[in-house]
C-alpha cells in the first residue's frame, strides 16, 4: 500500500506523497461540493466512476489527473499573459473518464446514479421478452 492520500478510483495507487517525491506532473481534485443541482448530479457520476466497493467520504477524497483529458480543464489565462506556469482548474462539469479499470470491478459496485426527474419516472418502457413487446408504465 502506498503512503500518504491516494486516488479515489478503484485500481488507482497515486498517492499524493509519492507523486510530490518523484516530481510527477499529477494533481490531486476535490470532489465536488453538490450544493446545487448541476454539481450534485456531477458528484454523483464522480463517486460512480470511482467504482469502489467500500465507503469513502467525498468531501475528503479527491482524484488524480490521470483521470481527466485535456478538454477538462479551464483556460489559465491570467498566468498564460504573466508568464507564469500553469494552473489546472477543472470545469464545473469534468467527469474522470480516464483510466477507470473498467474491465475491473470492485466486491460491491457503487449505486447506479438515480434519475429522479418525472419525466423519467413516468416515461413508457419497452422490453422485448420472448420475441413480444410489452409496454408498461412505471408509477410514481
Amino acid at each position: 500500500m502506498m503512503p500518504g492520500r491516494r486516488c479515489a478510483i478503484y485500481g488507482c495507487n497515486n498517492s499524493r506523497v509519492v507523486t510530490k517525491i518523484t516530481d510527477c506532473n499529477i494533481v490531486y481534485h476535490s470532489f465536488p461540493k453538490g450544493k446545487d443541482f448541476v454539481s450534485s448530479t456531477i458528484l454523483r457520476r464522480w463517486v460512480n466512476y470511482c467504482k469502489r466497493g467500500d465507503k469513502f467520504n467525498s468531501n475528503t477524497a479527491t482524484i488524480c489527473s490521470i483521470h481527466f483529458t485535456q478538454n477538462d480543464y479551464e483556460r489559465d489565462i491570467q498566468n498564460e499573459l504573466l508568464g507564469l506556469p500553469l494552473r489546472r482548474v477543472l470545469k464545473k462539469t469534468a467527469v474522470p473518464i480516464l483510466n477507470l479499470n473498467l474491465n475491473e470491478r470492485s466486491k460491491k459496485p457503487s449505486k447506479k446514479l438515480i434519475d429522479t426527474s418525472h419525466a423519467k419516472r413516468t416515461k413508457k418502457k419497452e422490453e422485448q421478452v420472448s420475441g413480444e413487446i410489452f409496454i408498461y408504465k412505471r408509477k410514481s
